[in-house]
């Protein structure tokens, strides 16, 4: 299986991540937009999100040091409302 993975990667059909506390998870990437990742570290919920500001400023942030872009990962770690909300709760 692990080698169907590899192949599947090298043929950019697929992204792996390391997300905390879950592993690889592998995501289709053909045919989908760009998009970044906001994840929980309590209970591992992921949500994306695209912000056009976001990537203009990392392009901004390149080209200010000298680099071109060719991919990134952007991951926001923290933790969600649902999870906040279940600490203020009374036991």
């Amino acid at each position: 299986m692990s080698d169907t993975r590899g192949k599947t990667r090298a043929a950019s059909l697929a992204s792996a991540h390391h997300f905390p506390g879950q592993g690889t998870l592998y995501e289709v990437i053909v045919g989908r937009a760009h998009h970044d990742h906001l994840i929980c570290e309590q209970c591992g919920r992921i949500v994306e999100f695209a912000n056009d500001e976001i990537e203009d400023l990392q392009e901004s942030v390149a080209k200010v040091h000298g680099f071109l872009l060719l991919t990134h990962r952007h991951e926001l770690l923290g933790r969600c409302a649902d999870c906040r909300r279940q600490d203020r709760s009374p036991a």
